[in-house]
């Protein structure tokens, strides 16, 4: 069964990377849509407000760049590939992308902790398993 639209959470780090290839595997074959997303944690503080959006512009403009080869690799494809920088919590932020782009799976990287580590709450990647509402892979 085909996936209509994919969402793939990512932060430039090597488990996004795994993430990356699974999607393009999965996505190649059948010319699904990728919705990559990079979540920016809120900038707090005692920060005026025009000095925070500056900021936060540059948090984005940064992330777009760090994450242009995963654009590329998807392109090369054929992929039609969007990208958002949602800002907060990263589970609530993707787990909101995936229903607001009608995502029908969530692929994320998983840093391995070990069997405590699984028991962590907390961890972005248990929360998502444990809330999404679509399907989730795990990419290791």
């Amino acid at each position: 069964m085909p996936f209509k639209k994919i969402l793939l959470a990512i932060d430039d780090s090597k488990y996004s990377r795994r993430g990356l290839d699974l999607v393009a595997k999965i996505a190649g074959e059948a010319k699904t849509p990728v919705v990559l997303v990079h979540v920016l944690t809120p900038v707090t503080g005692r920060i005026p407000t025009k000095q925070r959006e500056e900021l936060m512009r540059e948090l984005v403009e940064e992330a777009r760049q760090e994450h242009a080869s995963y654009r590329a690799v998807l392109e090369e494809l054929g992929l039609t590939v969007s990208f958002v920088t949602p800002e907060g919590e990263p589970s609530d932020e993707i787990l909101l992308t995936a229903k607001q782009e009608n995502c029908d799976l969530i692929v994320i990287g998983a840093r391995r902790h070990g069997n405590i580590g699984g028991l962590l709450l907390g961890s972005v990647t248990h929360q998502i398993l444990y809330r999404a509402e679509v399907s989730v892979l795990v990419a290791r």
